[in-house]
Protein backbone atom coordinates (compact mmCIF):
# COMPACT_ATOMS: atom_id res chain seq x y z
CA UNK A 1 0.00 0.00 0.00
CA UNK A 2 0.80 3.81 -0.13
CA UNK A 3 1.91 6.02 2.95
CA UNK A 4 3.63 8.85 3.53
CA UNK A 5 5.40 11.05 6.39
CA UNK A 6 4.83 14.55 6.88
CA UNK A 7 7.01 17.14 9.01
CA UNK A 8 4.85 20.22 8.92
CA UNK A 9 6.66 22.16 11.34
CA UNK A 10 5.95 23.81 14.98
CA UNK A 11 7.18 19.95 16.11
CA UNK A 12 4.16 18.47 13.90
CA UNK A 13 4.42 15.31 11.69
CA UNK A 14 1.85 13.95 10.18
CA UNK A 15 2.11 9.25 9.34
CA UNK A 16 -0.92 8.70 6.50
CA UNK A 17 -2.88 6.24 4.97
CA UNK A 18 -3.71 7.71 1.75
CA UNK A 19 -4.50 3.95 -0.04
CA UNK A 20 -7.68 2.77 -0.51
CA UNK A 21 -7.34 -0.40 1.51
CA UNK A 22 -6.69 -0.65 5.42
CA UNK A 23 -3.22 -0.94 6.58
CA UNK A 24 -0.90 -1.23 9.15
CA UNK A 25 1.72 1.50 8.42
CA UNK A 26 5.31 1.10 10.03
CA UNK A 27 8.21 4.09 9.94
CA UNK A 28 11.31 4.24 11.79
CA UNK A 29 12.08 8.10 11.58
CA UNK A 30 14.13 9.53 14.43
CA UNK A 31 12.05 12.74 14.19
CA UNK A 32 9.16 11.00 16.04
CA UNK A 33 11.22 9.74 19.51
CA UNK A 34 8.75 11.35 22.09
CA UNK A 35 6.50 12.38 19.80
CA UNK A 36 2.52 11.61 21.00
CA UNK A 37 -0.58 11.70 18.92
CA UNK A 38 -4.05 11.09 17.53
CA UNK A 39 -5.70 8.92 14.62
CA UNK A 40 -7.35 11.25 12.76
CA UNK A 41 -9.92 10.56 9.52
CA UNK A 42 -9.45 11.57 6.21
CA UNK A 43 -11.42 15.46 7.06
CA UNK A 44 -9.07 15.99 10.14
CA UNK A 45 -11.90 15.13 12.37
CA UNK A 46 -10.32 12.83 15.63
CA UNK A 47 -11.68 9.20 15.44
CA UNK A 48 -14.11 8.54 18.31
CA UNK A 49 -12.98 7.73 20.54
CA UNK A 50 -9.86 9.49 20.56
CA UNK A 51 -7.19 6.76 20.42
CA UNK A 52 -3.62 8.19 21.71
CA UNK A 53 0.08 7.22 19.43
CA UNK A 54 3.58 7.09 20.41
CA UNK A 55 6.57 6.99 18.68
CA UNK A 56 8.89 4.80 20.27
CA UNK A 57 12.42 4.15 21.00
CA UNK A 58 14.30 5.15 17.83
CA UNK A 59 11.21 6.94 16.76
CA UNK A 60 9.22 3.54 15.73
CA UNK A 61 5.61 4.34 14.68
CA UNK A 62 3.50 1.10 14.10
CA UNK A 63 -0.18 1.90 13.40
CA UNK A 64 -3.24 0.27 11.91
CA UNK A 65 -4.75 2.68 9.62
CA UNK A 66 -8.08 2.57 7.68
CA UNK A 67 -8.07 4.18 4.25
CA UNK A 68 -7.90 7.94 4.19
CA UNK A 69 -6.89 8.23 8.20
CA UNK A 70 -3.75 9.59 9.47
CA UNK A 71 -1.72 10.27 12.99
CA UNK A 72 -1.40 13.67 13.62
CA UNK A 73 1.85 13.47 16.22
CA UNK A 74 3.12 16.77 18.30
CA UNK A 75 5.67 16.97 20.80
CA UNK A 76 5.02 16.69 24.26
Amino acid sequence: GLAYVEQLGAGVCVVANPSPTEATVSVRWPALVGMIGVVRDAEGRSTQPDVAVRAGAEGLLSVRLKPGQMVELRRQ
